[in-house]
């Protein structure tokens, strides 16, 4: 069966669900000793992803080497999209020129004018080279998938970059910004100069990425006057950015993403070599090492898992990130030192437990303060998984207009901001007709229950029988709204907003007047009907 891209909205709302399913396999680690076998081995070997040497000549997006391919969304389910897997020219971190892979999809309906190109930057998926979305996304096993069709549904062309190091020989430079803002911005060179994909040379740019790609994406944003003056880039979406990489690495030491500080570790020594990993590592910290640098996020190996809530000093005889030299890196890698001069949308979770909102606020505020057009959204209710999962339709519905040359209206001028709508009206409507679906069949987990039907305004739109939703949903009611812990959303519902109701449906329309606090939330029913601004009780 072949999936045609233009039209398809249950489509990508079953491919979200399944990404939902995905994400959320992996929560609930158990804490494992230290020393716990560490057994992956590295991928086998394909000669397309190994490099020529010396590297030919040629410039910073040059292709080196292609081959058609199919996209799979989902597994055994073809799309009609063309696909070319590449190995291009890109530069590293530290100025060297190297090759990265990646993925070129350009959709078969025609388009009207110059065709887009979007980079879609990954999230984490991993070290090993069986990780690389050039792999998973001829399979359909990409968790990322369903948002590269959503890109493709709208007619745009999309270059998906593996990163330095995660395909291609020797280690990925995991959240090292400068080499991931290169090979994000080479892929639309690659893409534009791959002749058969007939792309054109100075069309629209979109960039769009969440988690380690949010943070791709703003590195590019921000490196894109330097690195590549001549792209025509509209837009920059960034979604749960990791901004701050000192205090990501404070913040993971010790929970249970332990194993993505080893990653990083990893990573941050390959892109600099006067770091030395290797030195503060003791014999449970190379075993480590030696295994997760061939592991996968999904299904997570089994050095990511071991290394749940333990803490980095169990594997190390000194700590790296107090040596200056680890630290000025971090810096360099931490975003903020230089202003977007193209509009950016950051979006992130309300609630969370990944990537740390405060850091990512604090981002736009200091973009906000260079002058930088930026729009913010807060997504709520969700974790970083579901983040991602809900913020593709209205992040690409904010693509779309940029792209088509109309204005990015910037959230700056409010002093609150991230309680601001980007986008007003417009992207309130786009974001009624598009989300609630696609966040319908993401949030149908387990735990809990939702009434039949899911209402958006006064008319149901997704008739549904009764469906459930994750464990974390199901304690909003009793422990205050995720990211807004002193609302209820029960007293929203029956004490501020009862004349905005009707048979028991939250209208997004609604405002209410009683208090000064003013919070833009997104309100289900009981928890996925998206709204427009409330005032509510503290």
């Amino acid at each position: 069966m072949s999936i045609p891209l233009p039209g398809r909205p249950r489509c990508l709302a079953a491919l979200a669900l399944i990404t939902g399913l995905l994400l959320t396999a992996h929560t609930g680690t158990a804490r494992a000793e230290p020393d716990a076998p560490a057994t992956s081995a590295p991928a086998p070997a394909d000669s397309f992803f190994t490099p020529p040497s010396p590297l030919p000549a040629g410039k910073p997006g040059d292709v080196i080497r292609s081959r058609p391919v199919a996209f799979h969304p989902l597994p055994l389910v073809p799309s009609s999209a063309k696909a070319w897997q590449v190995l291009y020219l890109s530069t590293s971190a530290t100025g060297e020129r190297i090759s990265v892979s990646g993925t070129i999809l350009v959709p078969l309906a025609r388009y009207a004018g110059p065709r887009p190109i979007v980079a879609y930057a990954i999230g984490t998926h991993g070290m090993g080279d069986q990780c690389a979305p050039s792999r998973g996304l001829t399979i359909g096993t990409d968790y990322e998938g369903f948002a590269v069709a959503a890109a493709l549904q709208r007619g745009w062309a999309v270059a998906v970059t593996d990163y330095e190091g995660l395909g291609t020989p020797g280690d990925h430079t995991y959240l090292v910004g400068h080499s991931a803002a290169h090979a994000v911005l080479d892929s639309v060179r690659a893409a534009q100069r791959l002749a058969p994909a007939k792309l054109p040379a100075a069309g629209p740019v979109g960039i769009q990425g969440y988690s380690q790609g949010g943070a791709s994406a703003a590195w590019a944003a921000q490196l894109k006057d330097d690195y590549a003056p001549e792209l025509d880039v509209r837009g920059v979406a960034a979604g749960g950015v990791p901004a701050d990489m000192a205090g990501i690495a404070a913040g993971a030491d010790g929970g249970p993403f332990t194993g993505m500080l080893l990653m990083a570790s990893v990573g941050f020594d390959t892109a600099y070599s006067e770091l030395d990993l290797n030195r503060y590592l003791n014999a449970q910290g190379r075993a480590m090492v030696n295994s997760i640098r061939y592991e996968c996020l999904l299904p997570p190996g089994p050095a990511f898992l071991a290394a749940a809530f333990h803490r980095l000093s169990e594997y190390t005889t000194a700590n790296p990130l107090n040596n200056p030299l680890w630290r000025a890196r971090l810096m360099e890698n931490s975003l903020g030192g230089t202003s977007p001069d193209v509009p950016v949308l950051l979006t992130h979770a309300g609630a969370d437990e990944v990537v740390p909102l405060g850091q990512a606020k604090a981002l736009y505020d200091t973009y906000c303060a260079a002058g930088a057009n930026v729009s913010w959204r807060t997504l709520n209710p969700a974790e970083h998984a579901i983040g991602l999962i809900i913020g593709v339709p209205p992040v690409q519905d904010w693509l779309e207009r940029v792209l088509e040359g109309r204005p990015a209206a910037s959230d700056c001028r409010s002093a609150a901001g991230a309680g601001e709508q980007p986008g007003g009206d417009e992207f309130v409507r786009a974001e009624m007709e598009h989300r609630v679906p696609v966040a319908v069949a993401a949030l149908a987990l387990a735990g809990g229950t939702y009434p039949a039907g899911l209402h958006s305004g006064p008319s149901t739109i997704w008739p549904l029988p009764s469906v459930t939703r994750t464990t974390l949903l199901a304690t909003g009611a009793a422990s205050g709204w995720p990211g807004l812990p002193h609302i209820s959303p029960r007293s929203i519902f029956t004490a501020n907003v009862p004349s905005c109701s009707r048979a028991g449906v939250m209208l997004p329309s609604c405002h209410t007047t009683d208090t000064a606090t003013t919070s833009s939330v997104v309100i289900p029913n009981w928890m996925l009907v998206p709204s427009r601004k409330f005032q509510a009780s503290t």
